[in-house]
């Protein structure tokens, strides 16, 4: 029907056995309300697996527990009448490792794959939902509710518009899981448990609010501001009922700058007049919490699965840690602290860097994460624009733009020691309408912080080709250290022939991480090409043969995305 689209698939991989799939998806008018939208998908694909996985270094022939092996993923969006929307997901996946070895690139980018049923009402600035929850895929960390209702009503004015209030209210019954260990003797033996990992359930009651008073001195806004939260849950990490009080105090305040100089000009850089925008941010809070943020078992997470299962099988002398028990009987003993646990710096925390980051600053941010703390935040937004275009047709772009922010701790302890921290910086130059400059780095000067800095540049000349080269640094823990070179480009050589290469190189113990090269012959009809790919890091080397109808358009099998190749002929099937 129209609106609809169903494909399958069979499959047969020659290392491991006979696959095959099915994908629905739907874009429609509304089932029960004709004038709004029903939209959604179910994807399915399994395989009579007889292989083993290969996950890159030191994970190279993993076995599974099943033979047959697969995944479901739906998901479905209705509109219903009165401004309700009722939303269905569906996910299962038969064990932990198949969506790293099918679905690499979903399984590191895309949203957790979860079963949960949801119905939502939205109106002006008001929202509620019940939803509920389901525990399917005992590998990874989920909670269950059994329901859960929210309430948010963010920014409503009150006292003629001289205050503004926020709030959010989540109640409901959850349970958590702890995660199965790995039955591969390689997976179980780089396995350690998070200190939050374990079987806890009970109700989960919390309201936050915020107040604030906005007002002007001048050409700075100032916006004091009161934020609290009472929240209860059955269970702590220790299995013992648990109830926390948090509240904080402080003031925003920006400030906005501009000046322009229509005088400037550059033939070079395509500059006509320069307009400089700087907008300067602060901030200052302090959080007073009557709970401790190790103590709670984290129910609205803070990682994705593939983030925390990275964080179960790190190499541990890399952070310096502890490991309780580390070779312990399967299955693990005990609610609280089981065995097998890695018990992570605390500067090297996820849960404190979260406090740190100012998670706990916002009405809608994760329930759990809150701890005492006080702080300056600072940050400075700058745009240099200037106009661009043919004669009589000019546009104002923005040329370059340099964000930064940090922090500063007035009680160091709370920083591990240091009072400057957390520095971060994006930058782009749009040196012309064809080259950009780009970097972003991120900072803690405690210690053993992280250290990241990424610098690169980007020229596209359509519709010969585009090309990347940049270089990231990265420091990190006692033993992390990556220097890494990467380049890729994509080059239409003749009208009959396309090429697209890329590689990246780690300047240190990696050395080589993988290389890509396709070779396209362009067709009236059809887009041929022959493709080479070495990833260094799964010992893979690859040929690959492709043959695309070419009224596809740029198919990214074949050219990256970078170039479009239309259609020969008016209807694009000559």
């Amino acid at each position: 029907p129209q609106g609809t689209n169903w494909t399958g698939s069979i499959d047969y991989l020659s290392l491991r056995g006979v696959g095959g799939g099915t994908k629905f998806g739907y874009d429609r008018p509304g089932i029960f309300n004709p004038a709004g939208r029903s939209q959604g998908f179910i994807d399915a694909w399994y395989i009579d697996d007889h292989g083993v996985d290969n996950l890159g270094l030191d994970r190279r022939t993993l076995t599974f527990p099943e033979a047959g092996r697969g995944r479901t993923l739906g998901r479905f969006q209705e509109d219903l009448p009165d401004d309700w929307q009722l939303r269905l997901e569906l996910g299962e996946v038969t064990d932990r490792n198949f969506l790293e070895q099918y679905y690499q690139q979903e399984w590191e980018e895309q949203k957790d794959q979860v079963t949960r049923l949801g119905a939502r009402r939205t109106w002006d600035n008001m929202s509620l939902e019940l939803s509920a929850s389901g525990l399917v895929d005992p590998f990874f960390t989920q909670t269950q509710n059994l329901p859960r209702l929210d309430h948010f009503w963010l920014g409503q004015p009150l006292l003629n518009d001289t205050l503004t209030w926020y709030e959010h209210t989540n109640l409901g019954y959850v349970n958590q899981r702890q995660v199965n260990q790995p039955t591969d003797p390689t997976d179980y033996n780089q396995f350690r448990f998070l200190p939050y990992d374990v079987d806890a359930k009970g109700e989960k009651l919390a309201t936050r609010q915020e107040i604030d008073w906005p007002f002007q001195v001048g050409p700075v806004k100032v916006v004091p501001y009161g934020l609290g939260e009472l929240a209860d849950w059955g269970d702590d990490l220790a299995g013992n009922r648990i109830q926390r009080a948090y509240g904080q105090v402080g003031v925003r305040s920006t400030m906005p700058m501009w000046s322009v100089d229509p005088n400037v000009h550059s033939e070079l850089f395509n500059v006509n007049g320069v307009a400089h925008k700087v907008v300067f941010g602060g901030e200052f809070s302090y959080t007073n919490a009557s709970r401790n943020v190790d103590q709670l078992v984290i129910f609205d997470p803070i990682d994705d699965n593939n983030i925390q299962a990275l964080r179960r099988r790190l190499d541990f002398e890399d952070y310096n840690g502890t490991v309780l028990n580390p070779n312990p009987p399967i299955p693990p003993s005990g609610p609280f602290l089981p065995a097998n646990v890695f018990a992570v710096p605390t500067k090297f925390d996820e849960r404190f860097y979260a406090v740190r980051r100012g998670d706990m600053d916002w009405v809608t941010g994760p329930t759990e994460i809150a701890d005492d703390l006080t702080v300056f935040r600072l940050d400075l937004d700058q745009r240099w624009q200037t106009k661009r275009g043919i004669p009589g047709q000019e546009h104002v772009i923005d040329w370059i733009a340099l964000d930064t922010n940090f922090e500063l701790f007035p009680k160091p302890e709370e920083n591990f020691g240091d009072t400057a921290g957390m520095l971060n910086y994006d930058f782009h130059w749009f040196v012309g309408d064809r080259l950009t400059l780009v970097s972003y780095g991120g900072y803690d000067f405690f210690s053993d912080g992280q250290r990241y800095t990424s610098v690169g540049g980007f020229i596209s000349r359509p519709p010969r080709g585009s090309l990347y080269l940049g270089f990231n640094d990265y420091r990190g823990g006692p033993n992390i250290l990556s220097d890494v070179i990467t380049a890729s480009y994509t080059y239409r050589m003749s009208p009959k022939w396309l090429s697209t290469f890329g590689t990246s190189f780690d300047l240190h113990e990696q050395g080589n991480i993988g290389e890509s090269f396709r070779l396209t012959r362009i067709g009236e009809s059809f887009l041929f090409s022959l493709g080479v790919n070495v990833d260094v890091s799964r010992g893979n080397v690859g040929v690959s043969v492709a043959l695309v109808p070419r009224f596809l358009g740029h198919d990214p099998s074949v050219t990256r995305g970078q170039i479009d190749i239309p259609p020969a002929g008016l209807y694009g099937l000559e």
